[in-house]
């Protein structure tokens, strides 16, 4: 097994090839972590995230909120067990925001784990405990 199989990682700092359309920065990563069989679901993933309809364009052309919303294409794609999000709702609009809310609850509700560094209540929220690091 490969390390990369067990976490899913999303962050706002987090860069993607900007001169790749999103359906080309899929086909590397998933060539790259031995994935080929998980085309399916990122077009699930594409579609439940409403990006799916980028066409060609690249990704330097897309909004702050469609980059972030292809990052969790990324860290789904292979139905990782722990998930590592740093400010997941940053850059995103407030229907992004509700649709990653869902596939966050629906992976901790299928049993996985997620770890969130925030300091935003909503992203706070989704979780069942809080540690925090206020050192004062």
């Amino acid at each position: 097994a490969n390390f990369n199989d067990y976490y899913g990682f999303v962050a706002p700092y987090l860069n993607m090839y900007e001169e790749f359309t999103a359906g080309e920065q899929i086909k590397i990563f998933l060539e790259l972590c031995g994935l080929p069989g998980k085309k399916e679901k990122a077009k699930e993933l594409l579609e439940g995230l409403n990006i799916s309809n980028t066409g060609g364009k690249y990704i330097s052309k897309f909004s702050s909120g469609m980059k972030q919303r292809l990052k969790f294409v990324l860290a789904f794609i292979n139905e990782p067990p722990i998930l590592f999000l740093d400010e997941p709702f940053s850059n995103m609009d407030e229907p992004g925001i509700v649709i990653v809310e869902k596939l966050i609850l629906r992976h901790i509700e299928n049993g996985g784990g997620v770890i969130i560094a925030s300091n935003d209540s909503r992203e706070k929220a989704l979780c069942n405990e809080i540690i925090s690091l206020d050192l004062n």
